[in-house]
């Protein structure tokens, strides 16, 4: 069998090139949207019933932060993927 190369389309190359910067976002973005899931779970559970009123404001102040912190990520990552898509495509015209 012949190997046969496979051309990327510039989106894909783009994306193979993003750096590990973007990785580290990625895997920081799944830690704290899995911290907003368990505080969610909690809230949702009612399990801040038993917490006096200035924890029951603390823990919505931490969903709160962690849920922009997730925000932030996010548009970081897509922010720098379209960029490199951008770069990319400027190159091949």
């Amino acid at each position: 069998m012949s190997e046969v190369e496979r051309q990327l389309s510039p989106e894909d190359e783009a994306i193979a090139q993003c750096s590990s910067e973007q990785d580290e976002r990625a895997v920081e973005l799944r830690n704290v949207t899995g911290k907003i899931v368990a505080l969610s779970m909690v809230g949702g559970q009612g399990g801040i019933d038993s917490l006096d009123e200035e924890f029951v404001h603390a823990f919505f102040e931490q969903l709160e932060a962690l849920a922009s912190t997730a925000h932030e990520l996010s548009a970081k990552i897509f922010e720098q993927r379209n960029h490199a898509v951008n770069r990319t495509q400027s190159r091949a015209a």
